[in-house]
């Protein structure tokens, strides 16, 4: 098992970085910098943000240790039709 936090930064403010399979999630600050912290060597990080498109990001992370993970959150395009 690995103590590892996760931090990093998102394009979106008030955007959700979470830990696929577990609960562990953080929200973005006003900046857009998150941190949290999981019990497992190897994560998928997801990040999401309404009207953009969800981000993933697999991690491996060594024992007591500090990731960083970036993400750039597109905007979602949906057609509309008529």
């Amino acid at each position: 098992m690995c103590n590892e936090a996760q931090t990093g930064k998102l394009s979106t403010r008030f955007a959700t970085a979470t830990s696929a399979g577990n609960n562990t999630g953080a929200s973005t600050d006003s900046t857009g910098y998150y941190s949290l912290t999981s019990h497992q060597s190897n994560i998928i990080l997801v990040a999401q943000f309404m009207g953009f498109q969800q981000e993933k990001q697999q991690l491996h992370c060594p024992l007591n240790s500090e990731t960083k993970a970036n993400f750039l959150l597109m905007i979602e395009f949906e057609l509309l039709t008529a």
